[in-house]
């Protein structure tokens, strides 16, 4: 029997193994700094399969009498993308279509034709994207782009990686810009779990019943781009219409100010000032195309409960003169103590210093030219910026403008009816059991599935109807949240959220936390905290798999954990966790420091979940968990001792760009040892086992990554060894 179960393992394990792993002429293992590395490309190589319909697609594109480029002649083909690194080269399946809504995006130079293109990899990857842009330069202002992108991420907003690269279509050579699409891998590559991705929308601007381009900029609000996450379950379609319910409102205050506020938008209703940050940054930066309502992106980030901006389309102008005629009302929404505090980091030599080597490795050829164009606009930038202040400081008003959404709805509905446009308008949608209950405008309701409202929100559309939702959301949500600021040390002030079951008590003379459930369900999330020599408790209660619902890994607030942490800094804290039913025990966020010792037992899923950390821990024990023991991504982490036993799928995964280092790790009773994949290394000096049918496996798992390195230095353990074609498993590593 045993041996048939070692069997059926192999021939599932080999069979997971054939997906993107032969299209490359060399392997991964040996390459994964260099895969991540700008500066390792040299060109893209398309070959479109049908040839002959591509270039006619081309050609009435080019007679089309239309001012934009039609949508139905949008099509996509099937191609082959060839990527030429400096090292090798690799070869994926993908389909491609024409990208742009004015013409513009397509051009014949010297007698052969060039379009800016949508591709979408079916197989592999191209710096962990797998849907990109390849646009004419001359659409984004060339450089302007790529150096406006990366002075906007090194201020720490959401931007789409962007570079030069040499384009070879179907033989025929140009300089193209390469942008990744705003998709889950985008928000990954930033640290960002999952969740819902806005913008503007554009199916009223853009000849909509053979009404002039733009006429309607005033009746187009926001829809859902990545409406498939949509539909994951509960939790996620709350999370989308709750979000969606805010951002509605702040575009239909829009409208009701347009057009004297035409670029300003709040979605945070003013909780933060990151959206004035962006319009200041892009207006000095004269990026105000970016700025534009049915250009807005923004990502809804459920931890902080707010929304960030993601830019796209900035048309940037950075060595120019501030474009004064288009700043207006807006600035007045400023208060007279507003500065864009990081304006001053364009003045340090470091930080200019660092935008200056990303340039470079941007572009095809850096040259004096270049090198100018790159002083020249930080200097502007930050010239123009001191004009926005000084307009600031002359336009701003003590006044509080008080909102009110009521008129904000009539007014929107009387203008639709007005321009007579043929949409029904939903003004309530409550969700009862497996289906929602839509309230129109004219009193009439309507019952529709979670798959038609997905379809609403991405594109406006109900049984080849118009249809809108504006006031998106009322439901009963059985995870009501208590939040509360926490201040542990006199310095840092954080906060505290919680699920009303849970009990808590803080003793800040012997510095311990005591956590304890009354539902199986409950959480507690600690945020932008500072743990220095603290304990930290949590007493859970069993729960039972049979009638947990697991289907869907995070709740309301988007959180897997029962016990999480986030932006959190650890120093010598210790937790111990028993009894954890949630989807990971322990959830560790983009937080840092070192801790000394984890204790988890009896966790019904994961035990520990650590996420876009750099994260220490001296003592490592858990004890019996229904899934994973230890699962870490996305970032740096070390262990120096590990006891882990009774893990009944991995032990130790790691995995999505992580760098995990180890001296002593003990598993006992686990399916899977160690697991090591998608782009990750890892190195464990003494690795020992008892009872583990897989003593360590590397390969590559997600599309968007590649294959994985797993070292060890001294091991015993007399199970299998797995590694796909472009990983490696070192039994007998010797450190450098």
């Amino acid at each position: 029997m045993l041996y048939r179960i070692v069997i059926f393992i192999i021939i599932i394990f080999a069979f997971s193994f054939k997906n993107v792993l032969a299209n490359c002429d060399f392997k991964h293992f040996n390459y994964i700094e260099e895969l991540k590395d700008i500066s390792s490309l040299d060109s893209i190589i398309i070959e479109v399969n049908k040839k002959r319909k591509f270039y006619k697609n081309f050609a009435r594109i080019i007679v089309s009498k239309s001012k934009n480029i039609p949508p139905k002649l949008k099509k996509n083909f099937n191609a082959n993308v060839t990527v030429n690194y400096k090292f090798g080269k690799c070869t994926y399946k993908a389909r491609i279509r024409q990208l742009g809504d004015w013409k513009d995006h397509v051009k014949v130079i010297n007698g052969q034709p060039l379009r800016s293109l949508k591709v979408n990899l079916k197989e592999g990857n191209i710096f962990s994207a797998i849907k990109f842009k390849l646009l004419i330069p001359e659409t984004r202002e060339h450089y302007n782009e790529i150096l406006g992108t990366i002075i906007l991420r090194k201020f720490g907003f959401l931007v789409p990686e962007t570079f030069e690269t040499n384009l070879v279509l179907n033989g025929s050579t140009s300089k193209i810009i390469f942008q990744e699409d705003t998709v889950k891998e985008f928000l990954e590559r930033n640290h960002k779990r999952e969740g819902p991705i806005f913008e503007g929308d554009e199916s009223l601007l853009w000849s909509y019943n053979d009404i002039e381009n733009f006429e309607l900029e005033n009746l187009s609000l926001s829809r859902l781009t990545n409406y498939k996450w949509f539909l994951r379950g509960k939790n996620s379609e709350y999370i989308v219409l709750k979000a969606f319910n805010e951002l509605q409102k702040s575009y239909l205050e829009y409208t009701y100010n347009f057009p004297k506020s035409k670029l300003l938008i709040l979605p945070n209703n003013e909780k933060d000032k990151i959206f004035k940050d962006y319009y200041f940054i892009l207006t000095a930066m004269n990026g105000w195309h970016a700025l534009r309502p049915h250009n807005r992106k923004f990502y809804y980030n459920s931890f902080n409960d707010n929304f960030e901006p993601i830019y796209y389309d900035g048309m940037f102008n950075l060595d120019s003169p501030l474009w004064i005629n288009l700043i207006n009302d807006d600035l007045k929404i400023f208060n007279k103590n507003y500065t864009f505090l990081d304006l001053k980091l364009l003045s340090e030599k470091d930080f200019k210093e660092k935008i200056l080597i990303d340039f470079k490795k941007r572009v095809i050829k850096f040259d004096e030219k270049l090198n100018l164009f790159f002083i020249n606009s930080i200097e502007n930038i930050v010239v123009n910026s001191k004009k926005i202040q000084n307009l600031i400081n002359k336009s701003h008003t003590d006044k509080i403008n008080v909102k009110n959404n009521k008129n904000y709805l009539e007014n929107y509905l009387f203008r639709i009816n007005e321009k007579k446009i043929n949409q029904k308008n939903i003004i309530a949608l409550f969700k009862d059991k497996h289906e929602y209950h839509a309230n129109l405008q004219n009193n009439k309701k309507i019952i529709l599935t979670p798959q038609e409202v997905s379809e609403i929100l991405r594109k406006n559309l109900h049984s080849e109807n118009r249809y809108v939702i504006l006031n998106t959301f009322n439901s009963k949500n059985k995870d009501l949240a208590i939040s509360k600021e926490l201040n542990l040390d006199n310095s840092i002030n954080g906060s505290v959220i919680y699920s009303k079951g849970i009990s808590f008590e803080i003793d800040k003379i012997k510095r311990i936390i005591n956590v304890k459930q009354s539902n199986n369900k409950d959480w507690i999330f600690f945020k932008n905290l500072n743990f220095k020599n603290w304990n930290i408790n949590f007493n859970g209660l069993i729960g039972d798999s049979s009638i947990d619902d697991l289907s869907q890994r995070f709740n309301n607030n988007g959180l897997t954990g029962c016990l999480n942490f986030l932006n959190t800094t650890f120093n010598n804290t210790s937790i111990k966790m028993k009894n954890g039913s949630c989807e990971d025990s322990i959830n560790i966020i983009n937080s840092k420091g070192t801790l000394n010792s984890i204790d988890i037992s009896k966790a019904l899923s994961d035990a520990l979940d650590l996420d876009f950390s750099n994260i220490s821990i001296e003592n490592l024990f858990i004890s019996n968990s229904g899934n994973d023991c230890l699962d870490v991504s996305g970032g740096s982490y070390k262990i120096i001792s590990a006891n882990l036993s009774g893990c009944k799928d991995k032990a130790l995964s790691i995995g999505e760009i992580s760098e995990f280092n180890a001296s002593k790790i003990s598993i006992i009773d686990s399916n899977i040892g160690i697991s090591v994949k998608d782009f990750s290394k890892s190195f464990i000096k003494d690795y020992y086992t008892k009872n583990v049918s897989i003593c360590a496996e590397a390969f590559q798992k997600k599309q968007e990554f590649g294959g994985a390195i797993a070292n060890f230095k001294n091991l015993k353990c007399n199970g299998l060894y797995n590694q796909d074609l472009n990983s490696l498993i070192n039994k007998n590593y010797n450190e450098l």
